[in-house]
Formats: structure tokens, sequence, C-alpha cells
């Protein structure tokens, strides 16, 4: 062959090679071939390795070998036939407080020429640590002391060095649990302020609080003994002291003497603690005596046989006899007083049952009346109410009524425990009167007062005393009766309203909601005794809710309530 010296370039060539077969007798014969090596594929990549800058303050450990992790990543080496990437780092790190650090990375494959980058990881040293006023010592007086002045006062050093500059500096001190003593004391603080890159900075002040002098407490002079009158609301006493001052204190401790005729309080004077926990408590006990009643009954007048009981009329709201006890006295014009007895307690009217506590005199000269109370001593009188009319009894709601409430003079209703009043009443009418007379009457159990204890004079107009000629009772009565449903209740849509009554009437139905605006409006101008009368109304537009119906005839009012469920 002629391939002589001839050798194959690995990174890329072509050899054609002739051989040549000779031999006796035969002409030459030859034959060629080529061998050929392609050249590798160009070495690729992406991106050359950056320079980055971080400052201290900002780099954490491994922030450098991610940087150079993160070249080698962004390169993306490829082509050649097994390109290899290394570079010069070796075994250096980072000094994370300041450092520049030179990266050489080499690309090396078969057929090419090593291909060298470098970059740069500089990380900025962190700024200098900053402060305006180091720690000052401070001495204070207990006196002045209050609880949180050796806080604030280490808080406000603390603020005062305004802490600046570095990454992120911060301030400890070795406080620990320690507080300041009140009453003296002399605390050193050391504050410490470290950061990255630093080393520890000390600083250190001391707090000090000096004694403090006796309290003295001087009390007040005052009655200690007192009868029918409160406590006093408050009591001065003055202090000296760190700060000297004055104590308005009000009673406590109250409590019953053991006869129950007076009443204790206590006047605890306490002067402030100090800071060194150092107080002055002294007492003052006043005993209040006072008037006291228990077994308080309701009390009528009587005018003797002539007295006419609740409980044997029938006039009743039911129609039957009252539930309450008490007498109605008839009185007339006359030059001559009435002197009724007062009964309390005198259950069923049987004064046997009940005890004699006074007396009531009625004066009336036709036009004005003097009714006056007068109670036995060892009695007290809390409660007045006084009935005069034509009638033997009040009206509500167009029925009789004996309740104490519904009676027509009440001067102003309590009393404390009076042992006589006086009611004048004028411009009556002239005729015959009833007149009930009723009030609470206690017994007398403490009394510390001396002296009788009038109620004084109540005079009232009687000008509402009118039509006596035209009086709806007489002495005797007749029952009435009523009935009054609503049905069905719960109701869908319509509800019925039946009424029977045993008089002649006008009749007026009113439905109202519960917010008392008026809904519907019935009425019967001729209603007849004993007749069964209905009606039915639809208030299915009305929703589902609860209706007030209130019936009103010429003597009475009903009231129900009703719902829908619509």
């Amino acid at each position: 062959s002629d391939l002589g010296e001839r050798t194959a370039n690995a990174c890329g060539d072509e050899i054609t090679v002739t051989w040549t077969i000779t031999d006796t007798c035969i002409d030459p014969i030859m034959a060629s071939a080529t061998y050929t090596i392609t050249a590798p594929p160009a070495i690729t990549y992406d991106i050359l390795p950056q320079d980055a800058t971080v400052s201290a303050c900002d780099y954490t450990d491994g922030d450098f070998a991610q940087w150079v992790e993160d070249q080698e990543t962004a390169l993306n080496l490829g082509g050649g036939c097994e390109p290899m990437l290394s570079s010069d780092l070796g075994e250096r790190t980072a000094n994370a407080c300041g450092d520049e650090i030179t990266v050489t990375w080499t690309i090396t494959d078969t057929c090419i020429e090593p291909i060298e980058a470098s970059a740069t990881y500089t990380i900025t040293a962190p700024p200098a640590i900053t402060y305006d006023i180091l720690p000052q010592d401070a001495t204070v007086s207990a006196c002045d002391y209050t609880d949180g002045d050796f806080a604030q006062w280490v808080e406000d050093q603390e603020t005062a060095l305004n802490l600046g500059g570095g990454c992120e500096p911060m301030l400890s001190s070795d406080l620990g649990e320690r507080t300041a003593n009140a009453c003296g004391d002399e605390i050193t603080v050391t504050w410490t302020i470290t950061d990255t890159c630093i080393e520890p900075i000390e600083a250190s002040a001391t707090y000090t609080i000096a004694p403090t002098p006796e309290i003295v407490l001087t009390l007040p002079q005052v009655e200690t003994m007192i009868c029918n009158v409160a406590f006093p609301e408050s009591l001065m006493a003055t202090y000296t002291g760190c700060v000297p001052g004055e104590l308005n204190v009000g009673p406590t401790n109250m409590r019953y003497s053991d006869d129950g005729c007076a009443e204790l309080a206590d006047y605890v004077f306490t002067t402030p603690e100090d800071v060194c926990g150092n107080y002055v408590t002294e007492t003052i006990t006043i005993t209040r005596e006072f008037d006291k009643y228990d077994n308080c009954e309701t009390m009528f007048a009587r005018n003797g046989d002539d007295a006419l009981c609740f409980l044997d009329d029938n006039i009743g709201n039911d129609g039957g006899d009252f539930n309450r006890w008490g007498w109605t006295n008839l009185v007339s014009p006359s030059d001559t007083d009435y002197i009724m007895n007062l009964y309390a307690g005198a259950a069923h009217c049987d004064i046997s049952k009940g005890a004699h506590v006074g007396t009531a005199t009625v004066n009336y000269n036709g036009s004005n009346m003097t009714i006056s109370y007068n109670l036995f001593e060892g009695y007290g009188m809390n409660e007045a109410h006084v009935y005069v009319g034509c009638d033997l009894y009040p009206m509500k709601n167009a029925k009789y009524t004996v309740a104490p409430g519904q009676y027509n003079f009440n001067p102003g209703g309590s009393y404390d425990y009076v042992n006589e009043l006086t009611i004048e009443i004028d411009d009556l009418p002239g005729s015959d009167l009833y007149v009930i007379i009723h009030g609470v009457v206690c017994e007398e159990v403490c009394k510390c007062s001396e002296g009788y204890n009038s109620g004084g004079t109540e005079s009232m107009n009687g000008s509402g005393v009118t039509n006596c000629d035209n009086a709806k009772i007489a002495a005797s009565s007749t029952s009435e009766s009523s009935e009054f449903k609503a049905y069905p209740v719960p109701f869908e849509e319509e509800v019925t309203f039946k009424y029977s009554f045993s008089y002649d009437t006008d009749v007026t139905i009113e439905i109202y909601d519960m917010k008392g605006s008026l809904l519907k409006l019935i009425k019967d101008t001729d209603y007849s005794l004993g007749k069964d009368k209905e009606y039915k109304l639809n208030l299915s537009s009305f929703g589902t809710q609860m209706f007030l119906v209130k019936l009103t005839t010429n003597k009475e009012v009903i009231t129900k309530q009703i719902v829908s469920s619509n």
C-alpha cells in the first residue's frame, strides 16, 4: 500500500489507501479504500458564570455554595464528546462578614483546547454599629418611687441607645428576674450589644432607691351613737408619710346588734402602702339606732255594726263575693264626728281575729270631709288609701273593686310609720257617701326617737264625687254575668268571636297587633241581654302573629290574646 508513515487524526481525518497486488506474469492489480474520522460536535453552553454581590447582613450559610452551583447549572454544558467542567475553588469558603472570591471554571473535552471562564462572588461588610447615649446611672427617693419606675428606667436606657447600623444588632442585659425593692435598693444592669461580624459591646449603669419616713394617721372627731339617721356617707382622716394626704371612707362591715334595734358600721381608715409595704390602719365604729316596725298587716276602719263587709256583698269581679276583707261605711253630713275603730289582720271581717290598732275620725259637714288616722302607741302606719264616693266601692274597667290602689283619694301612698295622719277633702256633693279607710300598719319593735310621729295633713279635691242620685249600686246588688270567647286558637285564616251578656249594651271589639296598632274594629249598637252573638273575621292578611282583642261594653272591658298560624 501507499500508506507509508501516514496516521489518522483522531479529531477528524480522511485517508485513502491504495493497495497493489504484484506477481510473476501478471500486471499489478490495484485497489483503494478511504478511512474517515468525523470531527466531534462543537461544545455548547448557555450562560457563562456571572459575578454576584451580597451584603453580609443578608448572607446566610450556604449562599456561596449555592451561587457556585447556580453558575454551573446555568452553563447547561452540551455538545463535544464528553465535556468535563472543573474549577479552581478547591477548599475555599466565603467569609460571611466580608469577602471577594474569584472562581475559574475550565471546560475540557476530546479535540478541544480547554475553555476557561471566571466570576467573582463579593460579600460586602456590614455597616458599623451606631448608638446615641450609653446607659446612665439614676437615683430616686423611695417616696417618689412607684411600681414600674425601675422597669421604665431600664426601658428608657434602652430607648436612649437608639441602636442602629450593623445588620440586626441585638440588645440584651443581665437583668434577668431582678426587680427593685421599693424600700431601698441598688441594682447594676449590664447591657450587651451583639450582631453579625462584631465582638460584643458592653455598657453598665446603676439604679439606686433611698428609704421612707414614718406614717402618722389622724382620725376625725365624730358622734359614734346616732338615731334614725343614715350613716355618714364618708368620714375624712389625714395622714403623713412619703405623700401626705386625706382618706375619705364610707361605712363597711354593716351588721345588726343582737337585739336587732341598731346597726353598726365600721369606717376603716387604711393609708396607702408605701414602697416598703408600710401602712397604718385605724377603725371608727358608729352605732345607728332606729325605730323599727315589723309584722305589718292591712288595716281598715269599721263604723261599728253599720259597716258593710266586702265579703258579705255579691258584686265582686266574678259576680260573687269579693276575695278581700274590709268594710265600706256610710256617712251622712253631720255636726258629730264619726269615730271608727281601725282593725288590722281581721281576716273574714272577724274583729276577734284582728288587732284593734287605733281609730279613724271622720268629720263630714256636707261639702268638706276630714279623715284623721290616730294609731295607738306601739303601732306605725306606712301606707294610707281612702275611698269616698256615691257607690259602695270604686270601679275599674267597668267592674267594682276593693283593691286599695284603685281608691280615689290616695295621699301619696307611703309614709314613714306615722302615728297620725289627716286627710282633708273639699268640694263634696253634700249627699250621703260611702267611705273606705285603709292603711298598712306595723308593730313597733324598736324605738330610739322621742315624741309622736305625725304624717301631717293632706288636702285633696273631691269634685269628682258626683251623680249620687244615679249611683250604680246600693247596699244590695244582683249579680250579672258575661261571656266572651274567641276560637279556634290558634286559627289559620278566620277567627270567630262569640259573646253573651246579662244586660243591654253597646259592644265594641277592637283587634290590635302587639305594637298597639289598631287592625280591625267591630261595633254592635243593639245588643239585647241574653242573646248569643257571633262574628267571623278573616285576619289572614296580617300573617302569623299574636293579636290583642279588646271587647268593651257599657259596664266592662274584657281582653284576650289570640294567635294565627297561617
